[in-house]
């Protein structure tokens, strides 16, 4: 191979590893940003359920009543599988389960919250719809 031709190959590729770049590191810095608010998110879905759930009996129409009582299930479901993986990591000074407490930065830890960042996303996704509607 001469040398300018593998000078165009290397131009060619670092062009491209640049461009590559260019567009994964929004998604990855998007992607960290999900995992580093799981807690706060975590918190955040705790209290829109107890607000929705203290709510609910109130709700007349029957297809809000069913997007709340599949939001709030969703919920339950979340916080449930949370609190089942922190009972396995970590238990807080009282010995009882911490939930938002017990990630641990192991790499099965890691891509448990990234699971869960991504379950919170869509529930948010579909609060903001049902509010939407609403208005």
């Amino acid at each position: 191979m001469s040398d300018v031709t593998q000078a165009v190959m290397i131009a060619l590729t670092a062009a491209l590893l640049k461009n590559l770049a260019s567009k994964l590191l929004p998604l990855v810095t998007d992607e960290f940003a999900s995992i580093k608010g799981v807690k706060k998110d975590i918190s955040y879905l705790q209290n829109i359920h107890g607000e929705i759930a203290s709510r609910l009996s109130k709700v007349s129409d029957t297809e809000l009543y069913g997007q709340l009582t599949k939001l709030v299930q969703d919920i339950d479901d979340l916080l449930r599988e949370v609190h089942e993986e922190a009972k396995k990591n970590k238990k807080d000074s009282n010995g009882e389960h911490a939930i938002s407490g017990g990630f641990s930065s192991t790499p099965k830890s890691l891509l448990f919250r990234c699971k869960v960042a991504h379950k919170i996303k869509a529930i948010k996704a579909t609060f903001s719809a049902i509010v939407k509607h609403k208005r």
